[in-house]
């Protein structure tokens, strides 16, 4: 069964409640350029502006936002203020249908995650999300497996978690 009619059929199952999906940017909807390491430790200027979409996910995407009860939501992490604001640009240029209340960058800079919570720190920006949203259970597409991990020790039932490579069968 694909990606989408997974999701849709949980959905579909209780109409009634609201459900949320999580995806982070890096190596999920933009490439992972390995190369860029250095740029983005240094705050390199436009290195996410430069980024290119990977197509198939940012459709996947699109056509998530037509579940009703399903809010199709970005969660992403870097290092600088400046960072998020570019990863913000690319969303708008991108993703334009997502709206800025379902964007989520959370920053080391602004003390929002330590190196220490680096594998929990999208679970417990989750776990806040949920307590505000009421959602009955949301969704996680990763790359990073700690991260997913840690998502999952935290949260425990509330959420699935998916690496993006299964969205691609």
């Amino acid at each position: 069964m694909n990606f989408y009619k997974h999701i849709k059929r949980i959905c579909d199952y209780d109409k009634n409640s609201e459900y949320g999906i999580f995806f982070d940017m890096d190596g999920v909807l933009t490439n992972y350029d390995f190369n860029d390491k250095d740029g983005l430790i240094a705050n390199t200027p436009n290195i996410y502006l430069k980024k290119k979409p990977i197509i198939i996910i940012s459709e996947i995407v699109n056509k998530l936002m037509t579940i009703p009860n399903l809010q199709v939501m970005i969660l992403s992490r870097c290092n600088y203020k400046e960072q998020a604001e570019e990863k913000n640009k690319w969303l708008h240029k991108y993703l334009p249908k997502i709206e800025d209340s379902n964007i989520y960058i959370i920053t080391k800079e602004s003390k929002e995650f330590t190196r220490e919570q680096k594998n929990i720190s999208k679970g417990l920006k989750i776990e806040s999300i949920i307590s505000e949203r009421k959602f009955k259970h949301v969704f996680l597409v990763d790359d990073d497996h700690q991260i997913l991990k840690g998502a999952k020790q935290i949260l425990e039932d509330k959420i699935s978690i998916f690496h993006v490579s299964s969205l691609l069968f």
